[in-house]
């Protein structure tokens, strides 16, 4: 679809009975993933603080409904002391309600719809909100600031990757997957696998109803915790926030088969919890919760479980493995590819943010200075030199 008169518009978000059949329709016809599915935003939305405002934002072909957002603008303090008005998108701006950690973010778009029409909402959103200051799209699974008003703006992207495992991959190519990892990341998954099930075999059980899902996940997040804790962070689940959510996902997710909560055992000994959301194909990995009071951290435990879980997902039909966003060695171990994700701010001309960018520049180059202050020697004294001349 390229030709067609789309009407835009930001409106008052409507009850939750009014949006579900208008999300729903709209998610049937389109590619959109977990974490623009009405399982997560309904979740996320019943959440919400009083104070906390969402706006939808809506593209419109006639009657039809071709796109949808949820955004919040709020006013909050940077740096301790500079306020500011940020808008986002499936986020709050609230670091406490944004603590669930959206992924693969985007605007629900129908399939049909023009190429450009995530452009055009993110113009007509940056139009319609004069007040906020800034606009963070963080997350993205694909990149919308090509096409943007001719306000001044600045536009500051910062990619990260996504490690997965293309499962749809191993399937065409009739093997299993550790056959389709390299010889040295086939050995390290080997040689886990062959240390933690020298005692009993290992096994994957996966939570059936949502009263053992929520058993599971109370085990996941209190070693998931603990392990955190020891290091001087609070982990995941460290706000009450945080814990509702989850609770209220694992309760209408499980029965739709997209929220996944599974157990790794040896014999009837449980070694750790994994915790995912299925959609589309696509299994994201999203915390897991190992027992290291029964194994140790030298066997790899990680490894092991990752490897019986991809194997059980690749059984069960799906297209891919996403390790989601961050940079470590056991992804880059277990996967066989990864995908850009992309966080976009875009700041409008402001007094107040150009002298936050000045002080933070100022900041840099007085932590670069004192750096190099640090790692440079002291010059030789007369003596010294004196003693070192041949």
């Amino acid at each position: 679809m390229t030709d067609t008169t789309l009407t835009l518009s930001l409106e008052r978000l409507p009850s939750s009975a009014t949006l579900e059949p208008l999300w729903r329709a709209l998610e049937g016809r389109s590619d959109g993933g977990f974490f623009i599915s009405w399982t997560w935003v309904s979740c996320w939305l019943a959440g919400l603080p009083p104070r906390i405002q969402p706006q939808l934002l809506v593209a419109r072909d006639g009657d039809r409904v071709m796109g949808l957002a949820v955004v919040v603008s709020r006013l909050g303090l940077r740096r301790g002391c500079i306020p500011v008005r940020t808008a986002c998108l499936h986020e709050t701006g609230d670091p406490v309600c944004d603590g669930i950690t959206i992924e693969h973010n985007d605007f629900l778009v129908s399939r049909d719809a023009p190429d450009t029409l995530r452009q055009q909402m993110l113009a007509h959103w940056l139009q319609a909100d004069r007040r906020s200051e800034e606009f963070r799209l963080a997350y993205l699974g694909r990149s919308v600031a090509r096409v943007l008003p001719a306000e001044p703006l600045t536009t500051n992207v910062t990619e990260y990757g996504a490690y997965h495992v293309d499962l749809a991959a191993i399937r065409t190519a009739g093997t299993d997957y550790l056959g389709s990892l390299k010889q040295r990341s086939r050995y390290l998954v080997r040689k886990s696998l062959k240390r933690l099930g020298e005692t009993a075999p290992l096994s994957l059980l996966v939570a059936q109803t949502v009263e053992e899902a929520r058993r599971q996940f109370g085990e996941l997040k209190r070693l998931h915790t603990e392990y955190w804790a020891a290091r001087g962070d609070k982990g995941a689940f460290g706000s009450l926030f945080a814990e509702q959510f989850h609770d209220r996902l694992i309760s209408v997710g499980v029965p739709r088969g997209e929220v996944v909560v599974l157990s790794v055992c040896r014999g009837e000994q449980v070694l750790g919890y994994f915790y995912y959301f299925c959609f589309g194909g696509r299994v994201h990995y999203y915390q897991s919760g190992i027992d290291y009071g029964v194994v140790e951290s030298t066997d790899s435990p990680g490894l092991a479980a990752h490897a019986l879980a991809i194997e059980h997902f690749l059984g069960q039909g799906h297209d891919l493995y996403d390790f989601m966003a961050g940079d470590y060695q056991y992804k880059r171990t277990l996967a066989s590819g990864t995908q850009t994700l992309y966080w976009t701010t875009l700041q409008r001309a402001s007094v107040k943010l150009r002298v936050e960018s000045a002080l933070l520049q100022r900041a840099r180059q007085a932590r670069d200075w004192w750096a190099r202050r640090r790692s440079t020697p002291p010059p030789a004294s007369a003596g010294a030199a004196a003693e070192n001349s041949p």
